[in-house]
């Protein structure tokens, strides 16, 4: 018995312990959990306070990246408009007889150094387009070997008084790609002007083709200091500048990065590639498609607005025609106002809006209009001044300090007669004021003197051509009327009288009644080739009162009479 009571005790005690035991497993094991969980918590919470930390120094970089290209991307454009102020007086002064050689030599010195402040404003507001995509590439078919020749050529004597031995090894004659060529010039200009600065005494560039004849390579390879591999992809950076160089040579740190985004733009490379036939040499590779790529979409640079020009002190000849000046910047429109003023009446605006407003008040045979502007920029003018009847015959000029194709072509679809970059030659800008008004004349007096001229020769845009064919309709259906004159012209054209007196007179430097009166000439003129009518016939058909009116206004239109010009046209 005392056995079997042991037995149970000791069984008893056995179970107790066990418990306990388990007891203490569970919580052992429920406390592991809880460390390992709180262990990886803290873990993942210094993990995620690591990768916010590193965002917020990126943001932190980005930001002040984005100061410091905002800061420069203003100054340049506040810097470019007195250039072009400098540079024009510049190249007066330069073409004239009264000043010396000494004085020649410091004012080319100057217009050298104004050309070099002018590209790099330029420079450092193409890298800006690259990088907010407002570069469009307008590609067209180049032949690339003469493109890099005469690119060369530009460099050799830049080359030549530095001493270096610049050396082209073209291994075609020709090749022909897809390219924006404006920016495939940018970039060779910048590896070229690169390969100068660094060279120690020569420069090889290579053209090459791919086997696969998909790509082609261009190598710009220098004998200067190697640029070390660890920061071959930092020269790439905006700004970024190799130790040593920020003294000694001269740039902005854009070049290359400059390079690289418009090479990107046409699905190419740029990179610091091994040269290995010398491994102490530098050359960057170039690497485009010789097919054509997508485009991109483009946007107008901002400018910032300025005071409506006040200036009204110009000289004034009724004789002269009248040149209508939109600039927003008040001492760019003193300065082309000055000189066009020299030959022609002048009147300012400082927006397309108020522009708009003196066409409505003033006789304007010639509009030059900037492009960026506040309120209404001068492509909507454009459109406002040739899709308006009243305006629709009025030549315009555009100037912008956007150089591309594409906004050349976006222009002069919208019908602009001439356009000019900024900054302009004064010279150019008088040329081009002086054809647009003297083809105009020329083709006036061409509809005045020749009887079979037609009145829509006179026409300017698709508007002046509705305009004029309409016109002519009208005056033809009542051309036997002796009554005909400006009032019921207006009437059935739905124009008042001041709009239909103003229009002909600009289109044809005519009134009303002297247009009526040349296309009956003409019309006679006509009858009288056909030789159907006698001329007394002619003369009532054609709404003339009388036949010695007829008579005298033919001799004094045509220099012959009725029946001697009969004979001469049979």
């Amino acid at each position: 018995m005392e056995r079997h009571a042991d037995t149970a005790k000791y069984n008893r005690l056995a179970a107790l312990v066990g418990f306990e035991c388990s007891l203490c497993s569970y919580i052992g094991i429920i406390l592991a959990i809880i460390a390992g969980s709180f262990w990886s918590w803290r873990l993942k919470t210094k993990r995620a306070m690591a990768y916010n930390m590193q965002l917020f120094e990126d943001q932190k970089e980005k930001e002040l990246y984005q100061a410091k290209i905002d800061f420069f991307i203003n100054i340049a454009h506040e810097i470019r408009t007195p250039l072009t102020l400098i540079k024009n007086p510049l190249e007066r002064l330069l073409k004239s007889d009264k000043i010396g050689e000494k004085e020649s030599k410091s004012l080319t010195l100057m217009d050298k150094n104004v050309s070099r402040l002018l590209s790099l404003v330029n420079q450092l507001l193409d890298f800006r387009k690259t990088e907010i995509e407002g570069y469009r590439l307008s590609f067209v078919r180049t032949e690339i070997v003469t493109l890099l020749t005469e690119t060369a050529k530009r460099f050799q004597e830049s080359a030549t008084a530095n001493g270096l031995l610049l050396n082209l090894d073209l291994s075609l004659s020709e090749l022909y790609v897809f390219v924006d060529k404006e920016a495939i010039t940018k970039i060779f200009s910048n590896l070229f002007s690169n390969a100068i600065k660094y060279a120690a005494g020569s420069i090889i560039v290579r053209l090459q083709l791919a086997p696969d004849y998909e790509t082609f390579t261009i190598d710009f390879i220098n004998d200067g200091k190697p640029i070390p591999a660890e920061i071959g992809e930092k020269i790439f950076e905006p700004f970024y500048r190799i130790a040593g160089d920020a003294g000694s040579k001269p740039g902005t740190g854009l070049g290359l990065p400059l390079a690289r985004s418009l090479a990107e733009m046409h699905n190419g490379t740029l990179q610091l590639a091994k040269f290995a036939d010398g491994p102490s040499m530098t050359m960057f590779r170039l690497t485009l498609p010789v097919k054509l790529p997508e485009s991109i979409k483009q946007t107008e640079e901002e400018v910032t607005a300025q005071a409506t020009p006040q200036r009204t002190d110009f000289i004034h000849d009724e004789s002269r025609p009248t040149i209508l000046i939109v600039e927003d910047n008040k001492e760019m429109a003193t300065f082309i106002a000055d000189e066009v003023n020299q030959l022609y009446n002048v009147t300012l605006a400082g927006n397309g809006a108020e522009a708009i407003g003196l066409l409505k008040k003033h006789s304007i045979q010639l509009i030059i209009s900037d492009v960026m502007m506040p309120v209404m920029d001068g492509f909507a003018l454009l459109k406002e001044v040739k899709t308006d009847i009243e305006f629709s015959h009025i030549p315009v000029i555009l100037l912008t300090a956007k150089n591309t194709m594409q906004s050349r072509l976006e222009g002069l679809e919208l019908g602009a007669d001439a356009y000019l970059d900024k900054p302009f030659s004064t010279s150019l800008l008088m040329a081009q004021i002086s054809n647009l008004i003297s083809n105009r004349d020329n083709i006036r007096k061409f509809y005045f003197n020749s009887p079979i001229a037609n009145m829509k020769s006179m026409a300017y845009t698709k508007a002046d051509e509705n305009f004029l064919e309409k016109l002519n309709e009208i005056i033809n259906e009542h051309i036997g009327n002796p009554n005909l004159d400006v009032n019921m012209i207006a009437d059935l054209m739905h124009l008042s009288r001041p709009t239909l007196y103003r229009k002909i007179r600009a289109i044809s430097d005519l009134t009303p009644n002297e247009l009526i009166k040349i296309s009956r000439l003409k019309k006679a003129a006509e009858l009288l080739i056909q030789g159907n009518m006698k001329i007394y016939e002619i003369s009532e058909a054609t709404g003339f009162s009388s036949q010695s009116y007829f008579w005298s206004a033919f001799i004094k239109q045509f220099g012959m009479s009725p029946s001697n010009y009969a004979k001469e046209n049979k």
